[in-house]
């Protein structure tokens, strides 16, 4: 990861466009609304967390829908976003990289810790997460 500062139009907005899809992913979780969670996500994207690697948007849904049934839900925070490597792939697809730190505090009050990171690629002018990896911490 560079902590490089965006230098350009084009990192800017895709720095933008990224920070938004890191806010949808959070309150579409905590709404309990996977359907729009799942467009947070790449049509192929995966998903490694739990101990469980998951492959394309509704089965990443799903898996994020088991871990959070209604009396699981709290609110996801993400803070502390490194964006990096922002540029073309093969055939004009545009990706970049991204991590995050993450808190979620329970409905009971009680706080989990952990860091996202993320490959995004651009689709149709949105960001979308093309790979996740969850870590959970302390």
């Amino acid at each position: 990861m560079s902590d490089k500062p965006a230098n350009s139009d084009h990192q800017l907005a895709a720095e933008a466009g990224i920070r938004r899809t890191l806010a949808r992913y959070c309150h579409t979780i905590d709404d309990g609304d996977f359907a729009a969670l799942a467009e947070c996500f790449a049509p192929d994207a995966e998903l490694a967390a739990f101990g469980r690697t998951r492959s394309g948007r509704e089965a990443v849904a799903a898996l994020l829908a088991k871990a959070m049934p209604p009396e699981n839900r709290g609110t996801h925070l993400t803070c502390n976003t490194v964006i990096s490597e922002v540029g073309g792939g093969g055939e004009a697809t545009v990706t970049a990289s991204a991590l995050s730190d993450f808190a979620f505090i329970g409905r009971d009050g009680s706080i989990r810790t952990g860091r996202y990171t993320d490959e995004f690629v651009a689709i149709d002018g949105r960001w979308l997460i093309a790979s996740r990896e969850i870590a959970l911490g302390g």
